[in-house]
């Protein structure tokens, strides 16, 4: 019996051990990476460093030719054989260089790199890993995502990488940096992902805001090159550094994700330009004080301002004071918000707007339409003709504004459209902060009634101050520009 207990207890131990190496199998730490130069290596040849040239063309002159172009470090090495210090004020068309980075995407020697890097130059130059400096043509260019494709032409076939999956990147992911750092070319760096979907809100032309942050060393020169995963493929292009770090590196340097840049790239590949769409509305943040002054429970969201006839906007069926809180079922913050699902939608594609009208949410649809080349706002001129010496007997003046009706006179003086109507915005005599208005603006509404006089105006004014009513609400017209604004009721 005690044999067979024996024999038991070491089957028991026998199994006991088996799971328990299963165990530390499944659950053991992963090698620990000694060396990324296996991964670099074949990853240095695609990535090149790219400087640019400006003339100064104003002193440019038939007598005074441009030189024919020569590279600054061979510049620097002529004339170190004499000892003579290399100075650009020697060479006045020479008006800047900067430096930077881009990488090979295919043999043919298409270059992906930032659109700051390469914009305003009159050349462009590229080096290659092996010290070849070839000229490069633009293929396309997206200002508004600061990405561009250029290309050299050379006979041999060209190293190259890919883009990968920025989506399936995570923080925590070792990442690399590699580039023309301070102008030493084929820099590498490595680090972490240190977060992703930074918005580094740069403006409302700026069409990034899903930034991949890294504390891999980022410097100046390294704007346009490649971040790439433990895998070697690209998942970013570098393209910023905090302002404060004064062009070096102080651990946060941030990178296009790959989807959105790999996107824009396959455009300009095939276009060379992009295709973006539009509502053709005018529109305007919200806030609270707009929210409570037109009964709106949501202190988010876009007011529409304006919106073009016969466009896509209006055919969906929007109307000014319209709030869009969604699009396609994504939730629609703030302009910067509606302005990049737009952007990323499709020309032709039926969108859903989520709208509050009177209290009531509404869904409206409508197909995006595209953004045409010659399509370039206006802007009006300033106009300097003294606003105190309009000569109209009608002014009125409500909590420090005062206002006059528009005339012929108004008209002809300031450029106005013949077909406009409401008040003009005479003097200001009020510091009250709560208000917005400046001489020159004409009021176009007031709580969504279109207005045409002093008297219609002041009986508005009137009516809302026995209602005991704090703020009304004024639609406001500024140079092409027009805005709600709150106007206290006092």
């Amino acid at each position: 019996m005690r044999q067979h207990f024996i024999q038991g207890f070491l089957l028991i131990t026998l199994i006991t051990n088996c799971f328990s190496d299963l165990t530390w199998a499944n659950n053991k730490p992963e090698t620990q990476v000694t060396s990324f130069a296996d991964i670099i290596e074949p990853l240095m040849p695609a990535v090149v460093n790219i400087y640019t040239i400006k003339y100064n063309k104003r002193r440019q002159s038939k007598d005074n030719p441009l030189p024919e172009l020569i590279p600054f470090e061979e510049f620097k090495d002529f004339f170190k054989q004499f000892n003579i210090p290399f100075a650009f004020d020697l060479y006045p068309n020479l008006h800047a260089m900067s430096l930077g980075s881009g990488f090979i995407i295919d043999e043919t020697g298409l270059i992906v790199t930032n659109y700051h890097v390469i914009a305003g130059s009159d050349e462009i130059h590229v080096k290659l890993s092996d010290n070849t400096e070839l000229p490069a043509v633009i293929i396309g260019r997206d200002p508004q995502t600061d990405l561009a494709l250029i290309k050299i032409n050379t006979d041999k076939k060209l190293p190259f990488v890919s883009f990968g999956n920025s989506n399936e990147a995570r923080v925590g992911d070792i990442v690399i940096a590699i580039g023309n750092s301070l102008g030493f070319g084929g820099t590498v760096t490595t680090g972490i992902i240190s977060s992703k979907g930074r918005d580094l809100g740069s403006g409302m032309d700026e069409l990034v805001d899903d930034f991949i942050q890294t504390d891999a060393a980022i410097n100046t020169g390294n704007s346009g090159g490649p971040l790439f995963n433990i895998e070697g493929k690209v998942i970013g292009i570098n393209t910023s550094i905090p302002a404060v770090s004064g062009g070096t590196n102080v651990g946060i340097g941030f990178a296009i994700p790959s989807n959105k840049a790999q996107n824009i790239v396959d455009q300009l590949k095939k276009n060379g330009k992009i295709s973006r769409g539009k509502l053709d509305i005018a529109i305007q943040e919200n806030t609270k004080e707009l929210s409570e002054a037109l009964n709106i429970d949501k202190n988010y969201g876009v007011l529409v301002v304006d919106v073009k006839i016969g466009g896509s906007g209006d055919k969906a069926g929007l109307k000014r004071g319209d709030l869009i809180i969604g699009f396609n079922d994504k939730e629609v913050l703030n302009s910067r918000k509606l302005q990049l699902f737009v952007a990323e939608a499709k020309i032709d594609e039926e969108v859903t707007l989520t709208v509050i009208r009177d209290s009531k949410t509404i869904d409206l649809k409508t197909q995006i339409s595209e953004v045409k080349d010659n399509e370039e706002e206006q802007q009006e001129e300033e106009n300097d003709l003294p606003l105190k010496n309009i000569n109209n007997k009608n002014l009125l003046e409500k909590s420090g504004i005062v206002f006059t009706n528009i005339t012929e006179d108004i008209k002809n003086r300031f450029y106005l459209d013949k077909t406009i109507n409401g008040l003009f915005v005479v003097e200001v005599k009020t510091n009250d902060p709560n208000i917005k208005l400046i001489a020159g603006d004409i009021v176009l509404a007031i709580n969504q009634e279109s207005i045409n006089d002093i008297e219609q105006f002041n009986s508005i004014y009137k009516k809302l101050k026995s209602e005991n009513k704090k703020n009304a609400i004024v639609l406001v017209k500024r140079k092409d520009f027009s805005m709600f604004m709150t106007f206290p009721i006092k």
